[in-house]
């Protein structure tokens, strides 16, 4: 096999280009948080700069590294990385694929050169294919619990095979691209005061398949007509990246004056409300004195307390392994929580000193 494109390579972005992969498909069936199907037509057409090589993108490198090896580990199993499949328009490129044993002196079968991708592999070659991912919780802020916690990146069920949508779709083009009907999504659970590593059983779907077939085959239109997809507004964050002609203008129509005239006005209303917001809070805070704590009428208690990150699971485990793959830097920017105070309102609870 040959050496793994990086996303920071030119000929990376390229394959992206000519293929729908994977990691599209949850903007392709607009259950993407992130990115929808404009955004993907701006990326298929060749009109967005590459994004750029983040601490985020450093860190889900490193922890894709640390937990296949403990699948490795917990499974007993050899996970193959970085082989690129594809089939028909999709293609995927997979974390990790346990391959079958006969394949691995033959190799696998379906190997193209010039594509740099294996084309169409027979039922039988990939035992299992492996998606690594990471999810984050955080202490709510919202809720009047104080030991409550909310996902940052919903979907995600502890103790349970319950995935978010996008990752389904992603995995079962992972299944269609690979031939190969055994997924597995092994995940680092990253909260407050814990971490868990879990591994999830992810089933093949013929049906959702063919609807993303059909919405893939629509969508491919418009990228070949080099039409924008209806209805689908790229985000901002794609917008800034779009490519543009220095020194180019265009007429615009009443809509856009419109359109304007509206974004004019909540930005100025939401300028007033973060200012009042502010102003409230401190004035709330200010109440408090040289507490931390106090009860309002009602029964409830006003927070202004020191927060420090605790955590108390399996952390010498991701060291280890951040240790052993030579990324123990990754563990400092990982474990690192900052203190800070955070004021909220919570249901009374005992024990508080009362001035």
């Amino acid at each position: 096999m040959s050496e793994q494109l990086t996303r920071t390579d030119k000929e990376w972005h390229e394959r992206r280009r000519k293929v729908i992969g994977a990691s599209d498909a949850g903007a392709l069936m607009n259950c993407d948080p992130y990115r929808n199907r404009g955004n993907l037509w701006l990326e298929k057409t060749g009109r967005l700069e590459p994004s750029k090589d983040t601490k985020h993108t450093r860190r889900g490198t490193a922890l894709e590294s640390a937990i296949l090896h403990l699948f490795e580990m917990e499974q007993g199993v050899e996970v193959e990385r970085g082989l690129y499949v594809r089939r028909g328009l999709f293609a995927a490129e997979l974390d990790g694929a346990v391959v079958n044993r006969s394949c691995i002196a033959l190799g696998i079968p379906g190997y193209s050169k010039d594509l740099d991708a294996y084309l169409d592999i027979p039922v039988g070659a990939l035992d299992m294919i492996v998606e690594a991912k990471s999810a984050a919780t955080v202490i709510s802020r919202q809720t009047e619990e104080p030991d409550a916690e909310i996902v940052i990146d919903p979907g995600w069920g502890r103790g349970t095979d319950e995935v978010p949508f996008r990752v389904i779709c992603q995995a079962t083009v992972q299944m269609y691209a690979g031939n190969c009907q055994v997924h597995r999504v092994p995940v680092f659970s990253l909260g407050f005061r814990s971490f868990d590593f879990e591994i999830k059983h992810v089933r093949w779907d013929a049906e959702l398949m063919e609807m993303i077939e059909e919405a893939g085959d629509k969508f491919w239109g418009y990228v070949q007509s080099d039409t924008p997809p209806p209805n689908a507004v790229p985000t901002l964050d794609a917008l800034k990246r779009r490519i543009r002609e220095p020194k180019s203008f265009r007429r615009l129509d009443e809509s856009a004056l419109a359109v304007y005239e509206r974004f004019s006005t909540v930005n100025k209303e939401r300028i007033a409300l973060e200012k009042q917001e502010a102003e409230l809070q401190a004035a709330a805070i200010a109440l408090l004195g040289d507490d931390e704590e106090g009860i309002l009428p009602d029964g409830r208690n006003l927070r202004y307390m020191l927060q420090k990150g605790q955590w108390t699971t399996d952390r010498d485990l991701l060291l280890a392994t951040l240790r052993r793959l030579g990324e123990p830097r990754m563990y400092d920017e990982i474990m690192h929580q900052g203190e800070h105070r955070t004021f909220r309102c919570v249901n009374a609870k005992v024990g508080a000193k009362k001035r």
